[in-house]
């Protein structure tokens, strides 16, 4: 057991320590185990500390090098957030429910909402119905994939097997070279996705394939997680199929569905614009929120 201020590198065997704390709280992804172990950074790997009780994270950003560190616990809040400004200047990615309770944290600390990682849930039944104006033009997408691609067929496949992570990887590229990225660009999720592959047997993997013509078109990897909710994980497809990313999302939803989940989360937008444009319009049914915390002006000077 590893106690602030000391730090230990986030490794599979670690998964029991942090669902013994998640299991308490909402599908926040940022502290969904498969996510902070699958997105350690090779340069800068993710660690974790324990304090008062609750779960210390300190890992590089999402968008840049830089360090960042969040906490989620119920236990001593006021008192745990008051030793980590000790050390670091500021707490990023803090869940909306550790704060909840705890109102004198709003008197003590400067906190802000981080609109930029608040995670999106979307309802799966809206994305298989489809229904009404807000969804005309994911209606229109579909049914163009459909009658474009009378042929295609979907399947859930077991991702242990090697020539269904070849598939993937297959398609990952395809989605590269489209996209016309370098391997620098996408370094990162492609060895997040690799690693996640790699220890599929522990997590609760969903991994819908699209194919045309038997040829695998497009992916989506989600983890099954509690409470009906799934977490979006990955997803890819080629975008020369038309409308082949809309359809995914529609009959993944169909699939998990069926699976007996009714959420999924859909991540944050990392303030990309393009981002927030394409999750937006999947029309979350509501966020899971996130603040930055720092000390009061007074307390700094």
């Amino acid at each position: 057991m590893v106690v602030f201020p000391e730090f230990k590198k986030v490794q599979i065997t670690d998964r029991i320590i942090f669902e013994s704390v998640t299991k308490n709280f909402s599908p926040y992804c940022d502290f969904n185990f498969s996510n902070v172990y699958n997105w350690s950074s090779p340069s800068k790997p993710t660690e974790f500390s324990l304090l008062n009780g609750n779960l210390v994270i300190k890992m590089k950003d999402f968008t840049s090098n830089k360090l960042i560190v969040s906490i989620l616990g119920k236990n001593k809040i006021l008192e745990s957030i008051k030793i980590l400004l000790g050390y670091y200047d500021k707490l990023t990615l803090v869940p909306e429910e550790v704060l909840s309770n705890n109102p004198k944290i709003f008197n003590t600390f400067e906190i802000e909402e981080d609109i930029n990682n608040n995670d999106y849930i979307l309802d799966l039944q809206d994305l298989v119905n489809l229904k009404g104006s807000r969804f005309k033009s994911k209606r229109a997408w579909v049914h163009r994939f459909e009658n474009n691609y009378p042929d295609h067929y979907v399947r859930i496949l077991d991702v242990n097997k090697k020539e269904v992570l070849d598939e993937l990887v297959t398609i990952f590229r395809i989605w590269q070279d489209n996209k016309k990225l370098s391997d620098d660009d996408v370094r990162d999720e492609f060895i997040s996705l690799t690693r996640f592959l790699k220890v599929s047997n522990v997590f609760k993997i969903i991994c819908v394939v699209l194919y045309v013509r038997e040829k695998p078109v497009g992916f989506t990897i989600n983890e099954g997680l509690k409470d009906g909710v799934a977490n979006g994980s990955f997803g890819k497809s080629d975008i020369n199929y038309i409308g082949s990313y809309q359809y995914l999302e529609h009959i993944t939803a169909k699939k998990l569905i069926e699976l007996d989940y009714q959420f999924l989360n859909y991540e944050q937008d990392l303030g990309i614009k393009n981002l927030r444009k394409s999750k937006l319009s999947w029309r979350p049914v509501k966020f899971l929120k996130k603040y930055n915390i720092g000390k009061k002006f007074s307390q700094v000077t």
